[in-house]
């Protein structure tokens, strides 16, 4: 079962045969895809009828060049496999037909199934070019009236109901082939005679008169050259006056027929864009019919712009049925993205990865197909489990790394309060000293607040000079007499030095300051 185009060509029917399924190579693809069959009645069957059937013979050669195309027979499983659509291998007839008019004399018969003018196979505009606009369709002049019938209604279609006009214009041209009489017979046997003199063996000697010769020969072969030039512009001007004025009238046909098809084809994109805003309104209903989300609605529908998708009630079922296919497959393609985004976290957690990547970890490769998708999201996690590892033990590195060196500080600053505590003042000896009582602002019973004033010369080592203050602070403060009634100093004792060189030595020869 199928619908097929029947045709006939007035070309080599073996060389069609040939053309189709060895050269053609979309035909071929449709044949590997278990999409098409080829029959035409060629030289091979006459050689057959001849010897095993005569009595069919004169059917036979009166079917010569007659035969048929499958166009459709419903999607096989080979092209549902490799994921065409019947709109994607209309595309392909098309193409083929297209292909076989520009080689071959194809005609094609109205009453073919394939070509049925309500779209059901091929659209209009479609089966103007498999017709080449209807200029390739036989069955005018058939005696079934339902032949001419359907023959009729399909070419009005296919011409857009203009009228055929019958162009009784012929080209008449008388013409008789130019007859050339020459003496060649006699001037050949006379040239060869000439030429055979200066057939010799050239001695130097013999150079002067050997080039002279050979410029008179180019003289005799220049003048039978420019004879022939001349007699060929003489004959070759009526053709190539013929050509021109042909050619003149071929224009004027020509700039007629644009004149018409630029006027039609303002009509045609009008319809074509009132079809395109219907299909864009279906598909907006469809969108808000199945609730599909909007960054999926990136359908588009220009291809399905053509004239005879628009009817009396806007659109034909058979574009809204496309609209729905397609919404339909971006809905399904919708529902994979949402169950790869749920199950995201759970398969990070079950690869190892404690932190689960997010929609924006993996926008780039998200809406990539099954097998790509999963490879990437692979590498990815691996990806990120090295890193957090790496990043955990660069942590671990760098508290490492701190401890020591807390532990090198810690351990130069006791040394250098063992090197403090260590110090020994070799001589204090007092100069003077001075105290002052001062009124407090409070009652604090029988205590008083004092400034004492205390200058010393004290004798120390030079390498422990830069401790000389702190050392000596602390010397103050453990000096306090806490039994007899001095508890603390109210702050640190402040402390100046002077430094007196005497010779080679260093000594401290006054240290003043305020004790409070």
């Amino acid at each position: 079962m199928g619908a097929y185009i029947y045709f006939k060509t007035n070309s080599n029917a073996n060389e069609v045969t040939k053309y189709l399924l060895e050269e053609n190579e979309l035909n071929k693809k449709l044949v590997d895809l278990e999409e098409q069959s080829v029959y035409i009645v060629c030289d091979d069957d006459i050689e057959w009828a001849k010897n095993e059937r005569p009595d069919l013979l004169s059917s036979i050669e009166q079917q010569y060049g007659t035969g048929s195309i499958k166009t459709s027979g419903g999607i096989s499983l080979q092209s549902e496999k490799e994921g065409y659509t019947y709109k994607d291998l209309a595309k392909i007839w098309v193409s083929v037909f297209e292909e076989l008019n520009k080689r071959f004399e194809m005609r094609y018969y109205a009453r073919s199934c394939s070509l049925n003018p309500d779209g059901e196979y091929f659209d209009i505009e479609q089966l103007k070019k498999i017709t080449d606009n209807g200029k390739l369709l036989s069955g005018k002049t058939s005696k079934d009236k339902h032949t001419k019938e359907q023959y009729k209604r399909l070419y009005d279609l296919l011409t857009d109901n203009i009228k055929e006009e019958n162009y009784d214009l012929v080209l008449n041209v008388e013409s008789s082939l130019p007859k050339i009489t020459t003496n060649f017979d006699a001037i050949k046997q006379s040239l060869q005679v000439q030429l055979s003199k200066y057939d010799l063996i050239v001695q130097e000697d013999d150079v002067k008169v050997a080039k002279k010769a050979a410029t008179k020969i180019n003289k005799v072969k220049n003048s039978i050259a420019t004879i022939r030039k001349d007699k060929v512009n003489e004959l070759s001007k009526p053709i190539n006056d013929f050509i021109s004025d042909a050619k003149e009238l071929e224009h004027m046909c020509e700039e007629t027929r644009q004149k018409l098809l630029i006027q039609v084809s303002k009509f045609e994109d009008k319809k074509r864009e009132e079809c395109l805003a219907l299909l864009k309104d279906e598909l907006i209903l469809q969108y808000e019919k199945l609730n599909l989300k909007e960054e999926f609605q990136n359908i588009d529908v220009s291809d399905l712009a053509i004239i005879s998708n628009l009817n009396k009630g806007g659109i034909s079922k058979k574009a809204k049925d496309e609209i729905e296919s397609r919404v339909l497959k971006n809905l399904e393609f919708q529902k994979t993205i949402e169950t790869r985004l749920l199950e995201l976290k759970g398969y990070c957690l079950e690869k190892g990865l404690q932190a689960p990547l997010t929609k924006e970890n993996v926008e780039l490769f998200l809406y990539s197909d099954n097998k790509t998708y999963v490879s990437k999201l692979d590498k990815l996690i691996d990806s990120e489990i090295s890193r957090l590892k790496k990043m955990q033990k660069d942590i671990e590195d760098k508290a490492k790394r701190d401890a020591e060196n807390q532990a090198k500080l810690q351990a130069r600053e006791n040394a250098e309060l063992s090197a403090t505590n260590n110090v020994q003042i070799q001589k204090m000896q007092p100069v003077n000293n001075l105290t002052h009582r001062i009124a407090s602002n409070k009652n604090n019973g029988s205590k008083c607040k004092y400034i004492v004033t205390a200058t010393f010369e004290i004798e120390v080592d030079e390498k422990y000079e830069n401790r000389l203050v702190e050392v000596l602070q602390r010397k103050f403060e453990n000096a306090v007499d806490k039994d007899r009634g001095v508890k603390s100093f109210n702050s640190k004792p402040k402390i100046a030095f002077i430094k007196e060189h005497k010779e080679e030595s260093k000594k401290v020869v006054g240290l003043e300051g305020s004790l409070f």
